[in-house]
């Protein structure tokens, strides 16, 4: 396993559960746990349950949520789709430093193997074996054979570049802060999103969260842009965090900003060879809410049986492209240009109006059943709201 986040650790672990030996695997980290990673840690319920099932929920501090909210144009809407369960929660946020080093943590209790501070250079895939070449942690180069290699390196993956996959669309730019709480702050149950700027393509957002242990905010902006889709006045999403810390006078707890992208994952994308296979952010993840953990967590989970198994990783890009995470993403990108593009006002609008389609997306995340049949007629309302926007707009 190429990088030791949620996605190549909860491999590692499904590859082991699903009977796997441990001593046949080890997972490359190029940094050291507890390493910082920019993130505004939401953990949905549906990610949880892949931990649980896996028995490695990490003990470490966290934010409990039950709801979501979003501002737009049009309103604001709240949903809470768990209040009558037992708990209510949706998920909680979490810090990734502290997240991940907990489940490395996990992952080794299991006999699994982490090299911490090697950086993979460079691949070349022959016969019968592939060849790996690393910087260890004292700088030093050296060389490694694999059967398989796994990259789970991010969304500047270097098993992503060797199987000549470029960037790519939809790409996201990011950037956020910690910030301390202000009086004006939605409650801290709460992940609010606010998609009323029409300046670009994306939204805002703040998380509740702990730093140090005490109650602080997360903030920040999501920019995505994807093949086809209008340019729009502003594209980097720095300035538009100030603005909206000046705005909300939210003080930021360092002056350090956090920026990363990420990579949508694009249907039809060869995501895998005879010997290396993509998973998380490496392979692509929903490009609308730009969610990771929990897409990272799964691929994982499925690529771990996939493997334990003795498939041939070949077959891994249709046997993603069909699985249940597959069929999500590929609905998610489908719904990139309605949300965020020229029919964006009657989404919005209707989102903002009917809190069926919000409580299902945020069910979706909570890994709460869906209302089938509600959420099948919210979406035909908004395909014909968005049909009828644009022929408007002609």
């Amino acid at each position: 396993m190429i990088g030791g986040g949620p996605a190549g650790l909860s491999c590692a672990l499904s590859y082991v559960a699903a009977g796997g030996d441990p001593r046949a695997i080890v997972v490359y980290e190029r940094a050291r746990y507890p390493r910082e990673k920019p993130c505004a840690g939401g953990l949905g319920g549906r990610g949880e349950a892949i931990l649980f099932a896996l028995g490695a929920m990490p003990d470490v501090p966290a934010v409990p949520v039950s709801a979501a909210s979003l501002q737009g144009r049009f309103g604001f809407r709240r949903v809470e789709p768990a209040r009558n369960l037992p708990g209510g929660t949706i998920g909680r946020v979490v810090r990734r430093e502290a997240f991940d080093g907990a489940l490395a943590e996990c992952a080794r209790r299991r006999g699994i193997r982490i090299e911490e501070g090697c950086s993979l250079l460079a691949l070349e895939e022959g016969a019968e074996h592939i060849h790996a070449t690393f910087t260890d942690h004292t700088g030093l180069e050296k060389s490694l054979e694999f059967r398989t290699v796994v990259g789970a390196d991010g969304v500047g993956s270097t098993v992503r570049k060797s199987l000549g996959l470029g960037r790519g669309l939809p790409y996201a730019q990011v950037v956020e802060c910690d910030t301390e709480t202000t009086p004006y702050d939605r409650p801290r149950d709460e992940l609010h999103f606010d998609v009323e700027d029409r300046r670009y393509h994306g939204y805002a957002w703040d998380f509740p969260t702990l730093v140090a242990g005490a109650p602080a905010v997360c903030r920040g902006v999501y920019v995505v842009r994807w093949d086809g889709c209008d340019e729009v006045g502003v594209r980097d999403p720095g300035p538009l965090l100030e603005e909206r810390l000046l705005r909300l006078g939210a003080r930021p707890l360092s002056k350090k900003r956090k920026r990363f992208a990420e990579r949508g994952w694009l249907p039809g994308t060869t995501i895998s060879s005879a010997r290396r296979l993509l998973i998380g952010e490496a392979a692509g993840i929903d490009p609308v809410t730009g969610e990771g953990i929990a897409q990272a967590l799964e691929s994982g989970f499925d690529a771990g049986k996939f493997l334990a198994e003795r498939q041939s990783p070949a077959r891994w890009s249709m046997h993603f492209a069909h699985s249940r995470l597959g069929r999500d993403l590929r609905l998610r990108t489908g719904g990139l240009a309605p949300f965020f593009g020229r029919s964006r006002d009657a989404v919005e609008a209707l989102l903002l109006a009917d809190p069926t389609l919000l409580d299902a997306a945020t069910r979706h995340f909570a890994g709460l059943p869906l209302e089938r049949a509600a959420t099948a007629a919210a979406l035909l309302r908004g395909a014909a709201a968005a049909a009828e926007y644009k022929l408007r707009r002609r």
